[in-house]
């Protein structure tokens, strides 16, 4: 297991935003992350949701699952069920600053079939990345 925190990053904008967009990824998951590719989300209670989707890696499609569960306006939570991050878990903790969010992560990744040092750049890699295409979707909403 490799831990990841993450307590400097800040959304450029306000945490009612931030939460609609948490909200939209469950109608527009591959417009938000381009590499999910075909996406099916069921919610399966009031503030939680399964997403199956698949991602390229190395030429190969691989199945991916997630549970995700909101708690709004507090945090996110995601766990990796199946898939390269399996048994991995990520909380984002969302505090309002004004027209900014600060967000703080906290990760626990393991992955099946990565090394520790691999996995420590894969998750770096999943959190910078997600966080980058957060960012660049919330500029695009009104």
């Amino acid at each position: 297991m490799v831990r990841i925190t993450d307590e400097g990053s800040h959304f450029d904008a306000p945490i009612t935003k931030v939460w609609k967009l948490v909200e939209l990824h469950g109608e527009k998951l591959s417009e938000i992350h381009p590499e999910v590719q075909h996406p099916h989300i069921e919610m399966v209670g009031e503030n939680q949701g399964m997403i199956r989707y698949t991602m390229e890696m190395n030429g190969q499609k691989i199945p991916v699952r997630l549970r995700t569960t909101a708690l709004p306006p507090l945090a996110q939570v995601l766990e990796h069920l199946d898939g390269p991050l399996a048994g991995s878990k990520i909380i984002s903790y969302y505090t309002a600053k004004g027209d900014k969010t600060a967000v703080t992560v906290i990760a626990d990744f393991e992955s099946p079939m990565m090394t520790p040092p691999q996995l420590e750049a894969a998750g770096r890699e999943f959190l910078d990345r997600g966080f980058d295409q957060d960012q660049a979707y919330l500029k695009k909403m009104h």
